[in-house]
């Protein structure tokens, strides 16, 4: 089991600085999937270190999301984690 923590920086627009439904639909496509088999990991093995690039880099580069900040945090164990 992998768990994944996104924190997220921006400016407050009305209700919310952003919709986690958002979160959620990126993370859909890695639960419950075995990562080796997915196109992200197909060059790369699925690493905590890795995963956390990966969802980084998909909400870095999303136009969605530009005037964000995120950072990832991905835990292996209780006390193993890597964050970017």
């Amino acid at each position: 089991m992998v768990e994944v923590y996104a924190v997220i920086k921006g400016s407050y627009y009305g209700r919310c600085v952003w919709d986690f439904n958002q979160l959620d639909k990126l993370l859909d496509r890695f639960d419950h999937e075995t990562l080796n088999e997915l196109e992200e990991f197909q060059n790369i093995p699925p690493t905590a270190e890795n995963i956390a690039l990966v969802l980084k880099e998909k909400l870095d580069t999303n136009s969605e999301f530009e005037s964000l900040v995120f950072n990832v945090r991905v835990y292996e164990s209780p006390t193993s984690y890597v964050e970017v």
